[in-house]
């Protein structure tokens, strides 16, 4: 099975591109105007004797015969389907069978790989239907809230000897190994336990909008880490992930502040026996 080298996917990319470029200004020409043909009496060493043999185009197509091997309809990477093909792998199919269309080129090229980065950059929120909404809003249950999302944060990070995912990620490509990607399950069990408690967390109506914000983040980072853990395999939406990731990071230190500093507005006080205490002090 082909393994996408994640350091070259964009210089693979730009790479088609140039040859795609290449190929269609030689499909340009006409193969039956060459462009010098020897003429009677010059010798073949001559420079006048220096020209093009004639190529046929037998059916007639605008195509070299001798080209036609390289007119690809379909292309099929990692043996599957392109119905089962990975991101990178799809975009390697899209630019491969462009060759044989005479599309290829920047034009081709460049809003596709632009189209799939946008594609794996953007999450599909959580909206008020996915969450549970109840109908106390008083000071008690606003306090139970605020110490249920700290203790889901508490009891569901990552144990305490894991390194940062970045660490892993930039370890794994320095030595080009995808087993030290493995060092990133934790970090993702970790954010899809707690994004699984907070779904089914009742929501004082007054902090609705907070917690969806604080859910849709730990989303975000959960994508990121995962996209991580496949970049040996899907490259492309692994560098797409990459350049939010630390936007998504400060987001989720933003979603927690704005939680507790409503809380605190509301009049809520915690004790030290709260774990909302532990995760302010933390923060």
């Amino acid at each position: 099975m082909t393994r996408f080298n994640p350091r070259i996917v964009v210089a693979f990319a730009l790479g088609l591109v140039l040859v795609g470029g290449s190929f269609v200004m030689t499909r340009d020409r006409d193969p039956k105007e060459p462009a010098s043909i020897v003429k009677s009496g010059e010798t073949a060493g001559s420079d006048r004797g220096r020209g093009f043999i004639p190529v046929d185009d037998a059916d007639d197509d605008g195509l070299p015969d001798w080209q036609n091997t390289f007119d690809i309809a379909t292309v099929y990477v990692d043996d599957t389907t392109e119905d089962t093909l990975s991101v990178t792998g799809a975009l390697a199919v899209e630019l491969a069978s462009s060759l044989g269309t005479g599309q290829a080129g920047a034009n081709l090229a460049m809003p596709s790989i632009g189209a799939l980065v946008v594609r794996e950059m953007v999450d599909k929120d959580y909206t008020s239907a996915d969450i549970l909404i109840g109908n106390d809003d008083s000071y008690a249950a606003k306090k139970a809230y605020g110490n249920r999302v700290a203790q889901i944060a508490i009891e569901n990070a990552p144990p305490k000897d894991t390194e940062g995912e970045l660490v892993i990620l930039n370890r794994a490509l320095l030595r080009d190994d995808p087993t030290v990607l493995i060092g990133l399950d934790p970090t993702i069990r970790a954010y899809e336990k707690m994004l699984s408690e907070m779904l089914k967390t009742p929501v004082p109506p007054s902090l609705e909008r907070e917690h969806l914000s604080l859910i849709n983040v730990y989303q975000a980072i959960l994508n990121d880490i995962k996209s991580f853990r496949l970049t040996f395999e899907d490259a492309l939406p692994a560098m797409a992930r990459f350049r939010r990731y630390q936007a998504d990071a400060e987001a989720l230190y933003t979603a927690i502040v704005l939680l507790y500093q409503k809380l605190d507005a509301e009049g809520i006080q915690w004790t030290d026996q709260d774990p909302a205490s532990k995760l302010i002090k933390v923060g």
